[in-house]
C-alpha cells in the first residue's frame, strides 16, 4: 500500500491540472428556516439517550424517552452489539419544522471515499405526525441504524437508501434489517412483496433480481424468513459472523448450514406458498366503475354528489393540486389550488391538504400548508371564489377540521405538542381548547340531520369519555376507536370497543356507516349498521382485491383509491348495495394473518438448564461473589417497569421506562465535535476563485497537486461548522492553508473564509542570466459569502472577496536585491442565481438538471502604509458574466445521459484569460503553441476550459468561450451483474461515449479579425512585423470512448478521442485524468 501511494504521489507531482482551475462549478441544495423556534434547545438524558427538543416539545419528549428505552433492549439483543455512547434523539414539533433540520446539509455528495476517516455522531432525528405509533416507529427505526452505523464503519447508509452502494456490503443486508426492526411486517411491505411474485417473470434469478431492483423490500422479506425459520439467536449469529467475515456467503454457510443458493431457494418457497395460500386475485381488473387513473399518488377524496363533483388530492413527491373532478358524463377536471414542488430529497408531507365541505355555506374548505405557514382557503363550488386566511402560529399542527357553524371551524390540532379539540374563530383567529389530554384524536366527522354540535370523533382515548388527563406514566399506544362527543355540552361516549381494530375513518351510508378497520396494517373497510344512532357491535367487511389508500361515501356512492401492478393509482366508485366480495371478521383474519413456520432451530434447542459445566469453563475472577444487596425501588429510580414478551412468549424481559423529571431537563449549550478526518491526495478547489495569469511565460501554467490534511468539527445541531487544513504540494514547492465558517442558524447562510498559498518557482528574469532566479508566489485572501435560499433547489448567492496576489523575488545578488515586489491588491464582488434539483443515482450517475447564472467584479487597488504612503482607489477593472447549465437523462434504471452547455465573457482594461483544451484534473498534459497569448492584451487571471478532448491545452483562447458537452455513461457491471460486486475496481467501472465542442475568442464574435485563430503574427524585432491573415474554423470538436473506475479508492478516467478541427479529424489522443465528470 506504501508503494502504491508513492506512485499515485509521483503521478501527482507531474504537473496535474488543478480542480479549482477549471469551469467546473459547485452546486448544491438548500435547507430553508422559516422561524426562530431552534433558537432555545432543551437537553434530558437516560440511561442510554440524550434527548433534545425546543420550544413547546417537552411533552413530545416525555413520550420519546420512554419509547426509546422501551425499545432499545430489544433491538440491542437482536443485533448482537452494544455501544458505549449515548444515543442523540433530535425531536422536531412537526414534519415542517423536521424538513427544516441542518443535520447532514453538508454532507459532500461527490465523495470518493479515499483517505476518509468517518465519525457518526449517532444521532436520530424524528418528528411528531399526531400518532404515537408513527413516533414509535421512527425511534425504532432510528435506533437501529445508529447500531448499524457503529457495527459497520464506514457504511453510508442515507447512500444504501438512496440506491447507492459504494461498500462492500450488499444494500439489503442493512436496509432490509433496518426496516424489519421498525415494523416486521406491514401492508406496504407485503404489497411490494405481492407485487414481485405476481411478476415473476420480471425477476427471474429471485432474490437476487429483487435485491437489485428493491434492496428494502428483498432485504425485509430475507430478515423476515431467516427469523421465522431459524429464530432471533440464529439471526444474531449471522450479523456476528457477516461482520467478521464480510462476505455474506461464508456467513450463511456458517450460521444456517446451508448455501447461499439453498437459502434464496428457501426464500422463494416460503412467499410462493404464503402468498398462493392467500387466494390471490387479479388487480389488474377494475372492481368498480373507474374513473380515472394517475401515475402520481392520490392522497385523499372527498365526493359530493349532490353538486355532481368529487375532489381529490395529487400529492407527486412534494408536488400538491387540488382538482375537481365533474361526475357527469363529460368528466372534466379543474384545477383548484397547486403549490410546492417536487422533492426526492426529504421526507413528502402526504398529510396535508385537508378537504372538508360546508353545506350550508355551498363552499370547499382545504387546509394546507406552505412554507411554514397553516392556511385555509374556502371557495364557493359554484362561482370558484375564495378567501384565503391564514392561521396563527401557535397553531403548530391540523389533523382534522370540519365546519362547525359560520365563520367557526372545530378542528383537532395541536399547540403544545399534544392533539386536542378546538373551536377555531376566523374573524378573530382565536383558538378556544375544548379536550386536555395526550391522546390523540386523528379525525372527525359531523353527524348528518342531528343536532349541529354532535360530531363523531376517531381516538385512541382509553376511557369511554373524554376527561382532562396529564401525561401519566406511558404513551398512548392504544387502538383507536370511535366516540361521540357534543362540542357545547363537552359530552362524550365510546362507540366502539378496545377489542375493535383500529378505526382510521369514518362515514355515513343512510342508516349504515362505513369506516376503514385495520387488521395486520391492511386498512379494509366495514359496514355497521346504525342502532339509536351508534354503531353497530358486529359489521360486514368488503375484503377488496387491492390494498384501499384511502375513500369516500356520498348517497349510496362510495368512491375508493388503489394502486395497481402498473403502479398507476386509480380512483373507482361503485354503489354501495352491489359490493361484492363481502366477508366476515374471522375469514379477514385468516385472509390478513402474517406468514410463519415452524422453526427448524426449535427442533434442535437443547435445554442448557439442566446442563452440568465443568467449573474450568467457567468465569474466573480472584474476587469474592459480591454481597447481596437491597433492590432499589422505582420509586426512587423514577422509573415504571414494563414487561416485555420475549421470543414466543416464552420470556419475560422487564424494562424498566424513565419518567420525565423536570428538574432534570438542562439548557442544551453547543458542544462540538470532530465530524471526520481528511488525509488524501487531493486537487479540489479549496476557495471558489481565480487563478493569477503568469506574467512572465504568458501561457497556462498548470499547479501540482497535494496532500490534503483536513479536519471538520460541528455542533450538535450543525448550526455550526468549522473545516480547517493545509495542502502540501506533492512536489514539497508550495503549501495551502485554509478554514472556513459556516455560519446556518438562520434562513441566510454564511461562510466566512481564509485562505494563504505560497509556492516557489524558479524563472528566469534576465536573459543575460546565468540561473533562474527563485520566485515566491503568495496568495492571500479573504471571502464572505452569503446564501439565500428561496426552496430547496433554488437559492441567490453574494459574495465578495478580498485578496492579494505577490510575486516575491528571493535575494541572490545584487540585481535581485534590488527587485521591489509590488502586490497586486483586488476587491471581487460576485452575485449568482443557482439551481440544483439533481439525484445522485450513483458514482458519476445524477438525474435532473442544474444552472448557475451568474457576474462578477474586480477591482484592483493600490493600498501601502510605508513610506512613501500609497493609495490609488482604481488601477484595473474586469467584468465577468457566465452560464453553467447541466441536464441529466436516465436513460433506463442505471445509465445516465448528461449535457452541458457552458460559457463565461471577460472585459475591462483587465480579463481573465480561457485556454480551451485538454481535460480537468489530467495528466501528462502539454500546452499548444500553435496560438499564443496576445501581446497587447491586459490579463490578470487564467482558466482552463475542459473537457475539450482529442486536443492539448490551448487549442483555442480568448477573452470568451462557450463549450458543449454530450456524454453517456453505462455502469457496466451494475448493468448485467446481478450479485453486489465487493470490489470498488468492478463495481464503479463505467464505460463512456462523449462528444464535445467549443470555441475561444476576443472581441465580440468569433469570427473576430482580433482572434489568434484568424491571424499569425511573425515578428522579427524591431523593424519587421507580419500579420498574416488565415481562416481556420473557431469551432472545434472531438468524439471519442472513455473508461472509469476507482482505484485505491480515486475515481480514475481513461478517454481516446479524435479531435475535429477545420472539418477534418486529428490524430487520436489519449487522456488520463483523476476525479468525476461533470
Amino acid at each position: 500500500t506504501f508503494i502504491a501511494l508513492l506512485a499515485v504521489m509521483f503521478l501527482f507531482s507531474r504537473s496535474m491540472d488543478v480542480y479549482g482551475q477549471t469551469i467546473q462549478t459547485r452546486f448544491g441544495k438548500n435547507r430553508v428556516q422559516y422561524h426562530d423556534d431552534f433558537n432555545n434547545w432543551w437537553m434530558y438524558e437516560t440511561d442510554h439517550f440524550a434527548v433534545y427538543w425546543y420550544g413547546k416539545g417537552r411533552n413530545i419528549v416525555k413520550a420519546v424517552i420512554q419509547l426509546a428505552e422501551l425499545d432499545h433492549h430489544e433491538i440491542q439483543q437482536f443485533l448482537g452489539h452494544t455501544m458505549n455512547e449515548k444515543i442523540r434523539i433530535i425531536v422536531y414539533l412537526d414534519h415542517s419544522d423536521y424538513s427544516q433540520t441542518n443535520i447532514a446539509y453538508l454532507e459532500n455528495e461527490l465523495e470518493s471515499g479515499a483517505g476518509r476517516a468517518q465519525f457518526y455522531d449517532n444521532k436520530i432525528v424524528v418528528f411528531f405526525n399526531g400518532d404515537h405509533t408513527d413516533l414509535r416507529k421512527q425511534i425504532r427505526s432510528g435506533i437501529a441504524k445508529a447500531y448499524f452505523y457503529s457495527m459497520f464503519q464506514g457504511v453510508n447508509i442515507t447512500d444504501l437508501y438512496n440506491g447507492v452502494n459504494n461498500s462492500d456490503m450488499p444494500s439489503w443486508i442493512i436496509t432490509g434489517l433496518s426496516d424489519y426492526l421498525t415494523d416486521a411486517w406491514n401492508v406496504e411491505f407485503e404489497e411490494q412483496l405481492q407485487f414481485y411474485f405476481q411478476n415473476i417473470s420480471r425477476f427471474k434469478k429471485g432474490f437476487k433480481s429483487l435485491a437489485k431492483a428493491d434492496p428494502v423490500t428483498a432485504g425485509h422479506s430475507m430478515w423476515y424468513f431467516l427469523e421465522q425459520n431459524y429464530g432471533k439467536q440464529a439471526v444474531s449469529d449471522f450479523l456476528y459472523d457477516l461482520r467478521i467475515q464480510k462476505s455474506t456467503k461464508s456467513a450463511i454457510e456458517a450460521v444456517f448450514d446451508r448455501s447461499e443458493r439453498e437459502i434464496y431457494e428457501d426464500w422463494r418457497r416460503f412467499y410462493k406458498d404464503y402468498f398462493h395460500n392467500q387466494s390471490i386475485r387479479p388487480q389488474n381488473g377494475s372492481f368498480g366503475q373507474v374513473l380515472m387513473k394517475k401515475n402520481c399518488p392520490i392522497t385523499r377524496i372527498l365526493p359530493d354528489v349532490e353538486a355532481g363533483k368529487l375532489y381529490y388530492i395529487e400529492n407527486n413527491v412534494g408536488r400538491v393540486k387540488v382538482k375537481e373532478f365533474s361526475l357527469d358524463a363529460s368528466s372534466k377536471e379543474k384545477t383548484l389550488l397547486k403549490y410546492g414542488y417536487k422533492n426526492e430529497h426529504q421526507l413528502t408531507d402526504q398529510h396535508y391538504p385537508l378537504l372538508a365541505i360546508d353545506s350550508s355555506e355551498s363552499s370547499l374548505g382545504i387546509i394546507y400548508e406552505e412554507r411554514d405557514q397553516l392556511k385555509l382557503r374556502v371557495l364557493h363550488i359554484a362561482t370558484y371564489e375564495y378567501i384565503e386566511h391564514t392561521f396563527p402560529e401557535s397553531i403548530q399542527r391540523i389533523y382534522a377540521f370540519s365546519f362547525y357553524e359560520p365563520g367557526i371551524l372545530l378542528m383537532s390540532a395541536s399547540t403544545d405538542g399534544f392533539s386536542d379539540l378546538y373551536f377555531y374563530d376566523l374573524e378573530g383567529r382565536q383558538a378556544t381548547r375544548i379536550t386536555n389530554d395526550y391522546y390523540n384524536e386523528s379525525g372527525l366527522v359531523k353527524i348528518p340531520g342531528k343536532d349541529k354540535n354532535l360530531f363523531w370523533v376517531v381516538s385512541n382515548h382509553e376511557s369511554d369519555k373524554f376527561k382532562a388527563v396529564e401525561y401519566d406514566s406511558f404513551p398512548p399506544l392504544s387502538p383507536y376507536r370511535l366516540f361521540a362527543f357534543d362540542a357545547e355540552q363537552e359530552w362524550s361516549e365510546a362507540l366502539t370497543t378496545n377489542k375493535d381494530h383500529d378505526i382510521l375513518d369514518v362515514f355515513f351510508a343512510g342508516e349504515k356507516v362505513i369506516f376503514r378497520s385495520k387488521f395486520s396494517n391492511m386498512a379494509v373497510p366495514e359496514l355497521r349498521p346504525l342502532q339509536e344512532g351508534k354503531p353497530g357491535s358486529e359489521g360486514v367487511f368488503i375484503d377488496l382485491p387491492f390494498r384501499l389508500i384511502t375513500h369516500g361515501y356520498r348517497q349510496q356512492h362510495y368512491f375508493y383509491v388503489y394502486r395497481n401492478t402498473q403502479n398507476q393509482y386509480l380512483i373507482e366508485k361503485i354503489l354501495l348495495d352491489t359490493v361484492r366480495f363481502k366477508t366476515d371478521k374471522e375469514t379477514l383474519e385468516n385472509n390478513y394473518a402474517q406468514p410463519s413456520i415452524s422453526r427448524k432451530i426449535d427442533e434442535e434447542r437443547i435445554d442448557i438448564q439442566g446442563l452440568e459445566i465443568s467449573e474450568s469453563l467457567l468465569f474466573q475472577t480472584e474476587f469474592q461473589d459480591p454481597p447481596e444487596s437491597d433492590e432499589i425501588s422505582d420509586e426512587i429510580l423514577g422509573t415504571d417497569q414494563v414487561q416485555l414478551s420475549g421470543e414466543s412468549g416464552k420470556d419475560n424481559i422487564a424494562v424498566q421506562l424513565p419518567v420525565f423529571n423536570p428538574v432534570q431537563a438542562i439548557a442544551a449549550r453547543l458542544r462540538f465535535s470532530f465530524n471526520e478526518v481528511v488525509t488524501r491526495l487531493d486537487s479540489e478547489p479549496i476557495i471558489d476563485g481565480l487563478v493569477l495569469f503568469d506574467q512572465l511565460k504568458r501561457t497556462y501554467q498548470p499547479q501540482v497537486a497535494g496532500m490534503l490534511i483536513s479536519t471538520r468539527v460541528k455542533d450538535m445541531l450543525e448550526d455550526y461548522v468549522v473545516e480547517g487544513g493545509v495542502r502540501i504540494a506533492a512536489n514539497f514547492r508550495g503549501a495551502e492553508y485554509f478554514m472556513h465558517f459556516h455560519d446556518l442558524k438562520k434562513k441566510t447562510d454564511w461562510q466566512y473564509s481564509l485562505y494563504r498559498k505560497s509556492e516557489s518557482r524558479f524563472e528566469y528574469l534576465s536573459q543575460q542570466a546565468e540561473e533562474p532566479d527563485k520566485l515566491n508566489y503568495q496568495t492571500l485572501l479573504g471571502r464572505v459569502k452569503a446564501r439565500y435560499p428561496f426552496d430547496i433547489y433554488r437559492s441567490i448567492h453574494a459574495s465578495g472577496m478580498l485578496r492579494q496576489d505577490e510575486i516575491i523575488v528571493k535575494s541572490a545578488d545584487f540585481e535581485s536585491l534590488n527587485i521591489m515586489s509590488i502586490p497586486a491588491q483586488r476587491l471581487i464582488l460576485e452575485l449568482a442565481y443557482v439551481f440544483d434539483n439533481t439525484s445522485l443515482k450513483g458514482i458519476n450517475l445524477w438525474s435532473g438538471m442544474r444552472y448557475k447564472f451568474f457576474a462578477a467584479f474586480s477591482n484592483r487597488f493600490e493600498v501601502h502604509v510605508e513610506k512613501p504612503a500609497v493609495f490609488r482607489f482604481s488601477t484595473g477593472r474586469m467584468l465577468m458574466a457566465g452560464f453553467d447549465f447541466r441536464y441529466y437523462m436516465e436513460l433506463g434504471k442505471y445509465s445516465t445521459l448528461a449535457f452541458r452547455g457552458v460559457g463565461q465573457t471577460s472585459t475591462g482594461s483587465e480579463k481573465n484569460i480561457y485556454f480551451l483544451g485538454g481535460v480537468e484534473n489530467s495528466f501528462f498534459e502539454k500546452n499548444s503553441d500553435a496560438y499564443p497569448v496576445p501581446a497587447d492584451e491586459a490579463f490578470a487571471f487564467m482558466t482552463q476550459v475542459g473537457n475539450m478532448r482529442g486536443f492539448d491545452r490551448n487549442a483555442r483562447n480568448g477573452s470568451s468561450f462557450l463549450l458543449l458537452n454530450v456524454e453517456y455513461r453505462m455502469p457496466v457491471w451494475r448493468v448485467f451483474a446481478e450479485n453486489h460486486l465487493r470490489h470498488s475496481f468492478f463495481r464503479d467501472m463505467q464505460f463512456t461515449c462523449f462528444l464535445d465542442l467549443g470555441t475561444a475568442w476576443y472581441g465580440l464574435t468569433p469570427f473576430s479579425p482580433a482572434n489568434s485563430a484568424n491571424s499569425l503574427i511573425y515578428e522579427v524585432p524591431p523593424t519587421i512585423l507580419f500579420r498574416i491573415k488565415q481562416y481556420n474554423d473557431p469551432l472545434i470538436g472531438a468524439l471519442g470512448l472513455g473508461f472509469r473506475t476507482k482505484i485505491l479508492g480515486y475515481f480514475m478516467k481513461l478517454d481516446y478521442a479524435w479531435g475535429i478541427e477545420n472539418l477534418k479529424f486529428r490524430t487520436p489522443k489519449l487522456h488520463f485524468s483523476i476525479g468525476q465528470d461533470f
